[in-house]
């Protein structure tokens, strides 16, 4: 089902109650949510974005119709940096096996350093989920 340009996606996925924006993303397509993006405007988000802000339920209902590595615009963010920004550890977990976790955005910051300047707890949680992190760690310790 392709929406009208008109329809407020946004706005149903940042505040609606969670059914009802779930009962939303069941009737989209891969095609009909990128339709919905304007990838000329100057300021740009996916609905996996919106969602990573607000509901792992959200968030994991649209990862199969996403493409997890579009990046928002002014800023290049990923959603699994704009989940860390804001403190979604929930979303974080369903983002972190299907994202690129060295991604950075428009000032250099990766998703593990977001979490790092949100706060320790989901900066831990990033890095025990990580296959990426947990490989360098193992890389990075010194040998006995």
């Amino acid at each position: 089902m392709n929406q009208s340009s008109s329809f407020d996606w946004a706005t149903l996925l940042a505040e609606a109650p969670e059914p009802e924006a779930l009962a939303w993303i069941a009737s989209q397509t891969r095609e009909s949510l990128d339709a919905l993006r304007d990838k000329s405007a100057s300021h740009s988000v996916t609905p996996l974005m919106i969602a990573a802000k607000r509901s792992a339920r959200l968030t994991q209902a649209l990862i199969p119709l996403s493409d997890v590595e579009e990046r928002s615009r002014p800023h290049n963010q990923t959603a699994m940096m704009i989940a860390a920004g804001a403190g979604r550890t929930d979303c974080v977990e369903f983002l972190v096996p299907v994202s690129d976790a060295n991604a950075a955005s428009t000032w250099g910051y990766t998703a593990l350093l977001t979490a790092i300047a949100k706060g320790a707890r989901i900066a831990r949680g990033f890095w025990r989920r990580s296959p990426i992190c947990r490989k360098e760690t193992k890389k990075a310790a010194p040998r006995s």
